[in-house]
């Protein structure tokens, strides 16, 4: 009966053991195709991003060409426009210039005609000439001044209105020149972060390249494992069968031990009834007097007494007395068997609960051992 149920209990184990088996193939094989799509998926995402860059730079060569050639076309056309304008603002100068040194060279001529002529018209009455001189000549100031100031008046509206049409026009070229040392600082950074991306994308390609190596590492290592995992399965098994067949025999030949320490122990424990019951009936028949005394081991007779016993007056009760004391004592022995046959069939019990647990033990540890190592 323990036997069908310790074979029960090794094919239930064994059971577990598969299936526990079957489901630890099945998850490594889960994680074989997970890795296999996420290795796939990882180099999609490189591809793709690696792309983006190679679009982000030439997008960014792009502008920056763009911006340079809209730059030197402004300008260009702005110095054209300036040039021109000033040119033009210094030819009308110019002109208007050698205009009032005509006018006055020409009065000058005119002055100098009309002293002459006043001279020679007036040689004869020079007093009148001295006379009326002043007064010639504060009028011909006055009309020169006169005359004087309004060209210089226009000479300075005409300097006032080109500084005031100029003056955009320069906030204009001094808001471009900003604009351009903003652009030559903005320039001047764009090689550094070229370099930059250029070794941010050196760096990348590294990095794939590291794990892809690290990925093929990886595979290789589980597929080392899974062959030695695959080995020791089957040597644990091996292992398991043998332990599973030297654990039957030995539990067979103990059980045949206790069983029969079992009867050897019953049969003695009847012999000491029977010993017992012979001692009642004895002790029955005896006087009370007699009854006093306890027999031990220690206060057995030699042979030579007893025979000394015997020659003496009484010697026969003596020896019935002898009797009954080593009744007792084989009393007292069978209890003291009694106790410890109690005692073997209490550590028998212990025993056959130990061994049932060992195989128990030994049955489950492959399978909590391969659950650890996988």
């Amino acid at each position: 009966m323990k036997c069908s149920e310790l074979k029960e209990d090794v094919q239930h184990l064994w059971q577990d053991f598969e299936e526990t088996l079957k489901t630890k193939d099945e998850f490594i094989k889960k994680l074989y195709d997970e890795l296999v799509e996420s290795d796939l998926d990882h180099r999609r995402f490189q591809e793709a991003h690696m792309i983006a860059l190679d679009n982000i730079i030439e997008k960014g060569h792009e502008r920056i060409n763009y911006l340079r050639s809209n730059y030197e076309g402004m300008v260009s056309r702005i110095e054209i426009t300036d040039v021109e304008d000033m040119k033009r603002h210094k030819i009308d100068m110019k002109e208007s210039l050698l205009h009032l040194k005509t006018i006055i060279f020409a009065k000058s001529k005119c002055l100098e005609e009309e002293l002459t002529e006043i001279r020679t018209r007036n040689a004869v009455n020079i007093h009148n000439i001295v006379y009326s001189k002043d007064e010639s000549i504060h009028q011909l100031k006055r009309k020169i001044y006169s005359q004087m100031e309004r060209l210089w008046q226009q000479s300075n509206d005409l300097i006032t209105k080109y500084e005031k049409s100029t003056e955009s026009k320069r906030k204009q070229y001094e808001y471009l020149k900003e604009q351009d040392d903003a652009h030559q600082v903005e320039a001047a950074q764009f090689p550094k972060l070229y370099a930059q991306l250029k070794e941010n994308l050196e760096t990348l390609r590294k990095n794939l390249f590291t794990l892809a190596q690290e990925r093929e590492e990886t595979i290789e290592d589980l597929r080392m494992q899974s062959e030695l995992l695959t080995k020791r399965v089957c040597k644990m098994r091996q292992e398991m069968k043998m332990a599973q067949t030297i654990d039957t025999v030995q539990l067979k030949r103990l059980s045949v031990l206790s069983s029969q320490v079992i009867k050897d122990l019953e049969i003695i424990l009847d012999k000491g009834v029977e010993l017992q019951t012979m001692a009642k009936l004895c002790s029955n028949l005896e006087p009370d007097s007699l009854r006093v005394t306890k027999y031990s081991l220690k206060n057995l007779e030699t042979p030579k007494e007893l025979i000394k016993s015997n020659e003496e007056p009484f010697g026969f009760l003596k020896k019935i007395e002898g009797f009954r004391d080593h009744l007792y004592c084989i009393k007292e022995e069978n209890s003291i068997l009694k106790q410890e046959r109690n005692l073997l069939v209490e550590e028998n019990n212990r025993l056959k609960h130990c061994l049932r647990s060992y195989f128990r033990s030994i049955s489950r540890m492959p399978t909590i051992q391969t659950l650890t190592r996988a």
